[in-house]
């Protein structure tokens, strides 16, 4: 997704790539393709599921967090792609951990484990 986001930046410095635009139009046009990108590869890369002390935290820019004791019930859904957790909380919360992250089947059954207790 970085390196997306360098070709929209330096898009606009090739010759003839503007065509009959106006340079600032077009270059401010595919920066905001450039941000995008960029702001999609951070939240990849930051996206995290962690469990320590009893505690769930899953998330990227905006953590959820919730005690294991908390969960009611959990399903995992297994679709065409990829699989993903659906967590039910005592408060009524829900809460999908996609099955991309790493270690997803290990994570599936510890917290698949707790569901419930």
């Amino acid at each position: 997704m970085f390196g997306i986001g360098l070709l929209f930046v330096g898009a606009p410095f090739l010759p003839g790539a503007a065509g009959n635009m106006d340079f600032l139009k077009f270059a401010s046009f595919l920066w905001l393709f450039a941000l995008f990108a960029a702001s999609v590869g951070a939240y990849f890369l930051k996206y995290r599921v962690t469990i320590e002390g009893g505690r769930v935290s899953v998330g990227s820019y905006f953590k959820r967090e919730f005690s294991i004791s908390d969960i009611v019930e959990v399903r995992r859904i297994d679709g065409s792609r990829s699989a993903q957790l659906e967590i039910s909380l005592r408060n009524g919360r829900n809460v999908t951990i996609s099955g991309l992250v790493a270690d997803f089947d290990s994570l599936a059954s510890l917290i698949t484990g707790h569901g419930g207790r």
